[in-house]
């Protein structure tokens, strides 16, 4: 219902419910810091057309959060915004994301399919790993996605922090000679 929404303005600033579905209100354009965090109950949840942002841990540690869809709208993801999400399997973002903090999908181990809006004009994805569109950057790897052997673009000269956090297929990084950063 409702009044399982906390607001601020047209921020969802804490949920109250106890839902494994839930849908967010359509006046709801943020998510903000840990509005979710914890709720170990959720399932799904079904996020408005109208979104611009997730904030940091905005959803962490809902550990039976299975899928997500990222509306085209959202440009940016907050800091550890689905870390500890240990059941997220997929996650589909939207053509107007930008921005992706540093350990988005920290625990997330079950995590291995990504689907990047094909419109999206600032990243790229390929081969489990989310990029800067011009591949000089590497801002995160999928943590579920069987890697093996990484071996990274010859562009690459930049790995942001905790890039490479929980993957556990990982067994070897071959880094480019152009690297100047690895923060």
């Amino acid at each position: 219902s409702t009044s399982d929404f906390q607001m601020k303005g047209d921020t969802l600033v804490k949920y109250t419910g106890t839902a494994s579905a839930v849908s967010i209100p359509t006046s709801v354009r943020n998510i903000g810091k840990e509005a979710f965090a914890g709720h170990t109950e959720l399932v799904k949840v079904e996020l408005p057309g109208y979104l611009e942002s997730i904030d940091y841990n905005a959803f962490a540690d809902c550990s039976s959060l299975q899928k997500i869809v990222i509306p085209d709208n959202v440009e940016t993801i907050g800091n550890g915004a689905f870390s500890g999400c240990s059941s997220l399997e997929s996650i589909s973002l939207g053509r107007k994301l930008k921005e992706l903090g540093t350990g988005v999908f920290a625990d997330c181990n079950k995590l291995s399919s990504v689907t990047l809006s094909t419109r999206n004009t600032a990243l790229a994805y390929t081969g489990g790993v989310i990029y800067s569109k011009d591949k000089k950057a590497i801002y995160t790897a999928i943590p579920g996605y069987d890697f093996g052997t990484y071996t990274m673009p010859s562009t690459i000269e930049t790995i942001a922090t905790n890039a490479f956090w929980g993957c556990d297929q990982l067994e070897k990084v071959s880094i480019g000679n152009k690297v100047k950063d690895i923060e």
